[in-house]
């Protein structure tokens, strides 16, 4: 009797390889973390960048007391943005100086009808 309860298969309580508690970042990444968003790097770059989960990355930027950006783009900035993008700048640019994803600009551009560029600068149809 106990052999055969002895080859029954176990249940895991967790995934195969996973630890039992979440890893540690340490001070000097959780700096560098903080020094990074900053500079304006956004939180899923981040964690891109040092392999963690972003939401492991904003919990440390929010006991860290850093204030996080909006991420939508406010009324002022997409007049900006529009602006900009009329005067010819890339929306690399524009979303780099105003902390935001060159895709984010493109989409609040998009919503106010703004006239588009293609990839070679030309006015698209």
């Amino acid at each position: 009797m106990e052999e055969a309860l002895s080859s029954t298969p176990r249940l895991r309580s967790r995934t195969p390889g996973a630890s039992a508690r979440p890893k540690k970042l340490s001070s000097s990444i959780v700096s560098n973390v903080i020094s990074d968003y900053s500079e304006g790097i956004p939180i899923h770059e981040l964690s891109r960048k040092y392999g963690f989960h972003r939401a492991t990355i904003s919990a440390h930027l929010d006991r860290a007391g850093v204030s996080k950006r909006p991420r939508s783009m406010s009324e002022g900035q997409i007049d900006e943005a529009v602006q900009d993008y009329a005067a010819g700048q890339s929306l690399e640019k524009i979303g780099k100086r105003l902390g935001f994803d060159s895709t984010t600009v493109l989409k609040e551009l998009r919503m106010r009808e703004a006239r588009m560029r293609d990839t070679h600068g030309r006015d698209s149809l």
